[in-house]
């Protein structure tokens, strides 16, 4: 039987670093959670967050987001 060294795994892209938000609108974050109510009715949260001052844009709830075909969670 004949020993092989493990090939080493390289990212496909080189990540770039991320850049601390130094003032207001210059970086936002999405988050989307899903979750069930007891008579097996699922209910979606979308939350946009301002990163710099943490202020919450908008929050969403519905029974389903859908996006063409596909729902977004």
């Amino acid at each position: 039987m004949r020993l092989q060294t493990p090939k080493r795994r390289r990212p496909a892209v080189e990540r770039t670093e991320h850049t601390i938000a130094t003032a207001v609108t210059q970086a936002c974050s999405v988050d989307a959670m899903a979750d069930n109510f007891a008579d097996g009715r699922k209910i979606q949260l979308l939350t946009i967050v301002e990163t710099f001052s943490r202020e919450c844009l908008a929050l969403d709830v519905a029974f389903g987001f859908k996006i063409g075909r596909h729902s977004l969670v």
